[in-house]
């Protein structure tokens, strides 16, 4: 967990922002001072953690809620399932379903709406409460590659054994 440690490029907790929300030549001012503090590689390590943060480290929001204790377990089993049976999977859905698009441009919108909150934990934060709306679509694409991965594994597995598999139905 050293590599997801965070560094905070400004060496403090948090950063002085005085002016508008929304001032872009703040904002280009701060990102100009980060750059120069870490270098490109290191800003790309933040955009690695920010990910992982949304993925693995970062956990659900029941932790400091009124009555945690009840919903926090529930949310770490969830947290751990996910990570465990359905992260991979769906990632393996995306590339399908993206290599897949004019076949089924459907779940091509859903893979692609799953690599739009990646890219923006990426870009700027990862957190669970952005990622746990996108839950039900990584399930559906895990279950899209399991679909599509074990019947090509099984024959697969056939053909090295010698035996041609049975024509499906």
């Amino acid at each position: 967990m050293v590599a997801l440690a965070l560094r905070p490029a400004l060496k403090g907790d948090s950063i002085r922002f005085v002016g508008y929300i929304g001032d872009p030549f703040i904002h280009k001012d701060i990102r100009a001072k980060c750059y120069a503090a870490t270098g490109l590689l290191e800003q790309v390590r933040y955009s690695f953690v920010n990910m992982m943060l949304q993925w693995f480290v970062a956990g659900q929001w029941p932790e400091t809620s009124k009555g945690h204790k009840h919903t926090l377990v529930v949310a770490e089993v969830y947290r751990y399932f996910f990570n465990t049976v359905v992260l991979l999977p769906s990632l393996v859905g995306i590339g399908l379903a993206l290599r897949g698009v004019r076949r089924d441009p459907a779940l091509a919108v859903l893979a692609a709406c799953l690599v739009g909150a990646m890219i923006i934990a990426a870009i700027f934060f990862g957190d669970p409460r952005l990622r746990t709306p996108y839950d039900p679509v990584s399930i559906i694409l895990a279950l899209y590659a399991v679909a599509v991965t074990l019947p090509a594994w099984r024959a697969w597995r056939a053909r090295r054994a010698g035996n041609t598999p049975a024509p499906a139905a």
